[in-house]
């Protein structure tokens, strides 16, 4: 981590300060060394990023042996992308290049939400009509920015919370 662009550049690391907190409050409870503490941290965060990768993949239905990742950037792009049973695993080492050509040939996404509380059983109406709502805002902003209607792939998900166990 560069002490100096840390958040890239916005706040600058005082890294005395930071090596301290790391090791009163997580090297030394756990007797380990500061370096280790630091490693750990870094597994956590990049398991938590695969699986947010997963998340967005593979339980939404893509198939892992015929689609391919690739990543960029420094953080992570070394553990994420190691997704075994993957068409293509890419972890390149020129990441400005590739986030360059990744925003040029990604496919061009808004994503419309809304948070709302029910009660199960759910009318089916309700959802409808919450989802015209958004599938419209989703049509004009789209027609907006210069794309047609017949283009546009539309897809309904609905993630449900419940307030307490059932």
């Amino acid at each position: 981590m560069n002490p100096i662009y840390f958040l890239g550049g916005r706040i600058k690391l005082n890294e005395k300060r930071a090596v301290a907190a790391l090791k009163n409050r997580i090297a030394d409870p756990l007797n380990i060394s500061v370096e280790e503490a630091a490693s750990g941290i870094y597994d956590i965060a990049t398991s938590k990023m695969g699986d947010l990768i997963r998340s967005l993949t593979v339980e939404k239905g893509m198939i892992r042996e015929i689609c391919s990742i690739c990543v960029w950037g420094r953080w992570g792009a070394t553990r994420v992308t190691l997704w075994p049973g993957s068409a293509e695993d890419s972890n390149p080492t020129n990441g400005c290049c590739f986030f360059c050509y990744g925003v040029l040939t990604s496919d061009f996404m808004h994503t419309y939400q809304l948070g709302s509380l029910g009660r199960i059983p759910v009318d089916v109406e309700w959802f409808n009509g919450i989802f015209e709502q958004l599938e419209n805002k989703a049509i004009d902003v789209s027609i907006r920015d210069g794309y047609k209607e017949r283009d546009l792939d539309i897809q309904r998900f609905v993630d449900m919370r419940y307030a307490r166990p059932v």
